[in-house]
């Protein structure tokens, strides 16, 4: 295995600086959550879910189902807990349900 010199990164790391340099953190998360929301909440609240917004840590899900978003609202922490936990990182820091 070679020896890493001083001047080198990983792949991950430098798609990392890439995205804090030009201020697209937030937009690659949002996308990011996006396409795992089916998978990490089900297809029903997927289907019911039409807006998914991440901005400063603030993850905004639109329902349109009032019965779906009352339930929605006792699960917060359980769908911050999901998405930081399918994204790896602490990123969604609150979740508002609308």
């Amino acid at each position: 295995m070679e020896k890493k010199k001083d001047n080198e990164v990983s792949l991950k790391d430098a798609i990392k600086g890439f995205l804090q340099t030009f201020h697209l953190e937030g937009k690659f998360h949002e996308q990011q959550i996006k396409d795992i929301w089916g998978d990490v909440m089900g297809r029903t609240i997927s289907h019911y879910t039409t807006s998914i917004r991440l901005r400063e840590g603030a993850l905004t899900i639109t329902l349109n189902s009032a019965p779906l978003k009352q339930d929605l609202l006792f699960q917060k922490e359980t769908i911050q807990k999901r998405q930081n936990d399918e994204l790896g990182e602490y990123v969604v820091r609150e979740v508002v349900i609308r």
